[in-house]
């Protein structure tokens, strides 16, 4: 005999269940006040992708932070760029990429914010201005571009290059290309690549359609992308999937799948194919990494290159207009990788090409390493889930970059 079905409890639990979930939806607003990441751009001929000036961001990782700010006029997420500088100020232009940028703090809590009230405070008699030019993504080539473009006209008495592990890969289009899609010739912001028979350089300008070029676009997400769809209008849905995906790794796996679609695509074409001859890649280092390497094959030695032009490029225009500069250098750029696989990995060798050509060109260098250890756990000036600074690693950098000035007074500020 069949038992009837007991509609009433199902009924209950579906009711109990939507209950639930708007209960922890409501909890889950205290935390996150907006459910969709804003995150919009425009491009501009000059510089390539940059934001809407006023433009509303909105910023989170489902994990860690939710942070809602609003661009500048002139579309970085900063204050409003000061005016014509006056007498007596000594102003500090800080240029990179997310680091500077910087969207998972509030904008006061950024390093140059904090810098500039920490030399106010150990040089009460000077008067000083941070302006901080920077974007998601971009390389060294995008960043003297903002310089050109943006920066130069305030002009700096001190410019702070922020060099992040990920910056040698950012200035090659060959390199760009595997990590993200962008096709080589057609990039989202300005770059160079080098003849390997003259051993010029050749601009690429940045492609307002660079999104209509992208290369092997790659196997099919895993489950929890297409989960994603279906329950992203929600917070519960958006921090589900984000520990979700902290737990199972979905984005990483997409990424190898996505690398081995790209490297195929650009090694099938004689321009590009070459250049990656030598990179085993997903059983080699990644691109990243691969600047710990004593050998580097050629699309990595390209960049390496190309870096060493861009920074004649920003020492050439600091004769020109008298400024002083500083490479600030992550710790990341000195942490060789634990898994070397079979190749031969200098020590600190990311730091050390770095500081090789900055020494050609006559640029300091400051290394955080040591200062962020001698601060407290390295692991605190992140979040757990985001490679990022913390609020703690902004204060730290601005302590840092305070301590060199400091230091390095009669130098810094000998020329204005």
């Amino acid at each position: 005999m069949r038992r009837a079905i007991d509609w009433s409890s199902i009924v209950l639990f579906v009711v109990a269940l939507v209950v639930a979930s708007s209960a922890l939806e409501l909890l889950l607003s205290f935390r996150f006040p907006f459910v969709k990441i804003a995150s919009p751009t425009r491009f501009d001929r000059r510089v390539g992708r940059i934001r809407p000036p006023h433009a509303e961001i909105q910023w989170t990782n489902y994990l860690d932070y939710a942070v809602t700010e609003h661009s500048n006029s002139l579309g970085f997420m900063d204050r409003e760029p000061p005016a014509a500088k006056s007498p007596g100020v000594f102003r500090i232009l800080a240029l990179g990429d997310s680091f500077v940028e910087a969207l998972q703090v509030p904008i006061q809590q950024k390093f140059h914010v904090l810098l500039e009230s920490m030399l106010a405070e150990r040089f009460p008699d000077r008067r000083f201005e941070t302006v901080a030019l920077g974007h998601s993504g971009i390389g060294t080539e995008a960043e003297h571009a903002f310089y050109q473009a943006f920066g130069r006209q305030m002009d700096p008495d001190l410019v702070v290059l922020v060099f992040v592990d990920n910056d040698f890969a950012d200035n090659s289009p060959v390199v760009l290309g595997v990590k993200y899609g962008w096709h080589p010739e057609h990039p989202a912001w300005p770059m160079y690549s080098a003849d390997e028979r003259s051993g010029r350089f050749r601009r690429i300008a940045p492609d307002p359609h660079f999104d209509k070029h992208f290369i092997a676009v790659g196997p099919p997400p895993p489950f929890g992308f297409a989960l994603l769809d279906y329950l992203g209008w929600s917070r519960v849905g958006q921090v589900g999937f984000a520990a979700a995906n902290e737990y199972w790794g979905w984005t990483a796996a997409r990424q190898v799948g996505l690398v081995k679609a790209r490297l195929a695509w650009l090694r099938g074409d004689v321009r590009y194919g070459p250049k990656l001859a030598g990179w085993r890649h997903p059983d080699d280092l990644d691109e990243n990494q691969m600047f710990f390497a004593t050998e580097l094959p050629p699309a990595f030695d390209e960049a390496v290159r190309i870096t060493d032009h861009i920074f004649a490029l920003f020492a050439a225009e600091q004769r020109r207009r008298g400024f002083e500069m500083l490479i600030v250098a992550l710790p990341a750029c000195s942490a060789a990788p634990t898994n070397n696989g079979y190749r031969d990995v200098i020590e600190h060798g990311m730091l050390a090409r770095i500081q090789t050509i900055a020494d050609r060109h006559g640029l300091p260098v400051l290394d955080l390493t040591p200062a962020f250890a001698a601060r407290g756990d390295p692991a605190a000036a992140h979040w757990k889930h985001d490679v990022h600074w913390s609020p703690t690693g902004h204060r730290w950098a601005a302590e840092a970059i305070t301590d060199y000035i400091v230091a390095n007074q009669d130098q810094v500020f000998a020329r204005r």
